[in-house]
């Protein structure tokens, strides 16, 4: 922990870690206007952000966009624990 510097919210090296299950049915052609469900009917689900084990330039950067199937147990599928800072 702590290879680099921290972003603007104190965390520290935060690329790469997994990829982020995002509530949005997975479809292969992206125009920027995913649907977003609350609740998973079966299939594909999006998945962003780098993963750490392939070690692959096209995987491992931030703004990937993948999929995957939320049954499958998988060690680069997760998800990123988040709260608000008190002001």
């Amino acid at each position: 922990m702590g290879r680099k510097k921290p972003n603007a919210w104190g965390l520290y090296d935060m690329a790469g870690n997994i990829h982020e299950w995002c509530a949005s049915p997975y479809v292969r052609t992206y125009d920027g206007s995913e649907q977003k469900s609350a609740e998973w009917r079966g299939g594909y689900l999006v998945a962003r952000g780098g993963y750490w084990s392939l070690q692959l330039p096209d995987i491992f950067r931030c703004a990937y966009r993948g999929n995957g199937c939320p049954t499958d147990r998988y060690d680069g599928f997760g998800f990123r624990a988040s709260r608000t800072v008190p002001e």
